[in-house]
C-alpha cells in the first residue's frame, strides 16, 4: 500500500486527491501546507480523517512512504532535498526546480539513495500528444518542420499576486506549459540548438518584452529549436478567441495537423488530419481522439499508475524521472536566459 502525503493545497494537490480516490493502491493520510484552512477544505474531498500539518512535520513523518510535492518551483528545491536525504519516494510537480544548478545539486543527493523520483509531466500521458510524438519518431512523411501552438485564455480581470506572476518563482507560460512540451519532444539529453527565444508580458494592455533582469512572468513565449528538423513553439495565456493546442508536422511527403482549437479544455476534442499526395490529388484522412471526456485528474491518475508500475517492477530506467527533469530544467534555463547573437 502506498501511504501518501501531499505537500501543498492548490489546484495540483486537489487534482491529485481526485486521482488518488480512483486507485485503491494509494491511500492519502497526510497533507502538509502553509495554508491549513485550505488544506482542511480540500482534504474532505478524500476523507475527513486526513492529518493536516506543517510541511516540515509531514516531510519528517515516518507514516508516509510516498510524498507528492505540489508547491511552487522556487520552494521545491529545499523540500525535495530534505525528502531525498530521508530516502523518500517522490512525485513532484513540474518544473522540477527553476534553475539548472539546483537541479544538478538534487541529482547528486539523489544518487546516494536513488528513491523513486517521478515528475508530473501529465500531458505526456494524453493519448493525442503521445500519438503525435510517435508520428515524429516514425517520420513517414520526411519531416522538416514541426509547429506547436498552445493558447490559453486568462479570464481573470484582477491579477492576484502569487508565484505564477513571478518569473524567478517559476511562473509564466515558459515554465508552466513549455516544460510539458520539452519533455514530450526532448525527454533525454540530446544535441539541440536554440535559434531564438523571446518572452513577453502584458502591461497597461500593451505587450512588453522581458529583459534579463525583469521579474515579471511571461504571458507569451516563442522559441525555435533545431534537432533533426526545426521546431517552432508559440505559447500564450492572452490569446483570443482561438484557444487550444495545435501541432503540425510538415514534410516533403505530406502534412499532419493535430488540433483541439476552440474545445472546452486542453485535454479534449483532438482531431488529426493527414494530407498526402496521391498522384495529382491530395488524400485527406482524419483521426478523432478522446471518445470520452478527459479531465486533468485523469492524467494525474496516469502518473500515479505509472509510479505503481515503476515501484512494482523495480524499474531503474523510467520516463519522467529525475534525469529527465534535470535536462528539462537545463533547457528552460537556457531558453529563459537566451541572448541572440548580433
Amino acid at each position: 500500500m502506498n501511504k501518501v502525503a501531499i505537500l501543498g493545497s492548490g489546484k495540483s494537490a486537489e487534482n491529485f486527491i481526485k486521482a488518488l480516490k480512483l486507485n485503491s493502491d494509494f491511500k492519502l493520510i497526510q497533507i502538509g501546507s502553509r495554508n491549513k484552512i485550505r488544506a482542511k477544505k480540500i482534504s474532505t474531498k478524500y476523507s475527513n480523517n486526513i492529518e493536516i500539518n506543517s510541511i516540515n512535520k509531514v516531510i519528517e513523518s515516518e507514516k508516509n512512504n510516498l510524498v507528492i510535492v505540489c508547491l511552487p518551483a522556487s520552494i521545491q528545491f529545499e523540500v525535495i532535498k530534505k525528502l531525498f536525504k530521508l530516502n523518500k519516494n517522490v512525485i513532484c510537480e513540474k518544473p522540477f526546480v527553476i534553475n539548472y544548478i539546483d537541479s544538478t545539486k538534487l541529482l547528486k543527493i539523489w544518487k546516494k539513495f536513488k528513491p523513486i523520483c517521478l515528475i508530473n509531466y501529465c500531458y505526456n500521458f494524453l493519448e493525442p500528444l503521445e500519438f503525435f510524438s510517435n508520428e515524429i519518431q516514425k517520420n513517414k512523411i520526411n519531416i522538416h518542420t514541426v509547429n506547436i501552438s498552445w493558447k490559453v485564455s486568462n479570464n481573470s480581470k484582477i491579477v492576484r499576486p502569487n508565484w505564477k506572476n513571478k518569473r524567478n518563482m517559476g511562473g509564466g507560460v515558459l515554465y508552466n506549459f513549455s516544460s510539458h512540451l520539452l519533455n514530450l519532444f526532448f525527454p533525454k539529453k540530446t544535441k539541440l540548438k536554440i535559434l531564438s527565444s523571446e518572452q513577453y508580458y502584458l502591461k497597461n494592455k500593451r505587450i512588453k518584452r522581458i529583459e534579463t533582469n525583469d521579474n515579471k512572468a511571461d504571458k507569451i513565449c516563442s522559441f525555435i529549436l533545431k534537432n533533426k528538423f526545426i521546431y517552432n513553439f508559440f505559447l500564450s495565456t492572452i490569446s483570443n478567441p482561438t484557444l487550444g493546442i495545435k501541432m503540425e508536422l510538415i514534410g516533403t511527403k505530406g502534412t499532419r495537423v493535430m488540433s483541439n482549437f476552440n474545445s472546452d479544455s486542453p485535454t479534449n476534442g483532438f482531431i488529426m488530419k493527414s494530407y498526402f499526395k496521391a498522384g495529382n490529388k491530395i488524400k485527406i484522412t482524419d483521426i478523432k481522439f478522446n471518445k470520452k471526456k478527459i479531465y486533468l485528474h485523469d492524467l494525474y491518475l496516469k502518473t500515479l499508475n505509472y509510479y505503481n508500475k515503476v515501484k512494482k517492477k523495480r524499474l531503474r530506467n523510467y520516463k519522467n524521472s529525475i534525469n529527465h527533469g534535470v535536462w528539462n530544467t537545463y533547457l528552460l534555463d537556457r531558453l529563459q536566459n537566451y541572448k541572440s547573437k548580433k
